[in-house]
């Protein structure tokens, strides 16, 4: 497999945010134990007086935090118990784990409820099931950027996710960085899974794809054209088709021209890809992905010499949808607020 060196000034950047070390501790340090810390400042429905913390499992495990609680249990005691049923009935099975943070209605200070919920997912790897058990990762937060501050302790440990293998992301761009999870290269490289819903550039794109270098499938919802000056997770793009991914699937969603994103790699395994363009796409006659594709669906303004050049390309026959796909995806995706059922994203096997 061949890798092109990162640049300086990224490489250093990410050295610098590595630096930040996994201290628990320094949180808690204020509290007697985990049950009186993690259940310090939890939002109350105002006529019940419910906790607004849910927690259902154990396969997925999930923690709804900002979602009335309605047992009779603990919380935290409910979390242990979930814990041990994942253990006893699981005990061969990685953890799938899904994270939901409801802010919108509950949480007065943004910051501190992000971060509640970085504490809550430390009590679970630190007391109850290793990180190192931890297989697939589902994170729904909210399309609003919260605040966070970098430099603070880290709460969870980016190296230890050694076997983290699927991760779904829905959020706001710039917690693909300012967040308790950071897209650092640590935690992309063990990936073989990568599902983000939320505006990104290409850049950010080509940084997923550079450092996830055991992914078999990757989709991204939505590649943002007008956000190509203003990347979250680096700027640069590796030389072109130097650098081998063993990719699967592909799928993306954007109103940017992706040549840019499939030039610098070489996808010898590719097998399926699902594309949905905003533009035409003159690139798409330098694209060095057909040969392989056992499936091929495309939405978009192809032009009948398009369509006919990409079919004389591929061994299958291509789906071809209308340029009207795009637009319903992306406004879809956009303007719809409902975290349990949002449009496209489903997290669930």
């Amino acid at each position: 497999m061949h890798h092109t060196d990162t640049p300086t000034l990224d490489r250093d950047f990410w050295a610098q945010l590595a630096a930040l070390r996994f201290r628990p501790q320094d949180a808690m340090s204020r509290c007697k134990d985990w049950e009186s810390f993690l259940l310090e400042d939890v939002p109350r429905e105002p006529n019940s007086g419910r906790l607004c913390i849910r927690i259902t499992g154990p396969q997925p495990l999930t923690i709804n935090l900002g979602y009335p609680h309605f047992d009779h249990e603990n919380p935290v005691q409910q979390l242990r118990s979930m814990a041990a049923r994942h253990r006893k009935d699981h005990h061969d099975e990685d953890l799938h784990l899904k994270v939901i943070f409801e802010s919108f209605l509950l949480w007065r200070d943004l910051e501190s409820g992000f971060l509640r919920l970085a504490e809550i997912l430390a009590f679970l790897g630190e007391e109850e099931i290793p990180f190192e058990r931890w297989g697939r990762l589902d994170i729904i937060l909210r399309d609003i950027e919260y605040p966070y501050d970098m430099s603070s302790p880290a709460l969870l440990p980016l190296h230890a996710f050694s076997n983290l293998r699927k991760l779904t992301w829905m959020g706001h761009r710039k917690q693909l960085l300012a967040s308790w999870l950071p897209f650092t290269p640590n935690p992309l490289r063990t990936l073989t899974s990568l599902e983000i819903r939320c505006d990104v550039s290409l850049q950010d794109c080509c940084h997923m794809l550079f450092y996830g270098e055991n992914l078999k499938e990757f989709t991204v919802k939505i590649i943002q054209r007008d956000l190509a000056t203003e990347p979250i997770l680096g700027c640069f793009l590796p030389e072109s088709g130097c650098t081998e991914r063993p990719l699967e699937y592909l799928c993306l969603v954007s109103d940017d021209d992706i040549g840019a994103l499939l030039r610098p790699f070489h996808f010898p395994h590719l097998r399926r890809i699902d594309f949905t363009l905003a533009h035409r796409t003159p690139s798409i006659y330098e694209w060095k992905i057909w040969k392989t594709l056992q499936s091929i669906e495309l939405k978009g303004e192809f032009s009948f010499e398009d369509q006919s050049w990409i079919v004389s390309q591929c061994a299958v026959k291509p789906l071809f949808r209308h340029a009207t796909s795009y637009a319903m995806c992306a406004s879809s995706f956009k303007h719809t607020h409902n975290i349990y059922n949002p449009p496209f994203f489903e997290v669930d096997d």
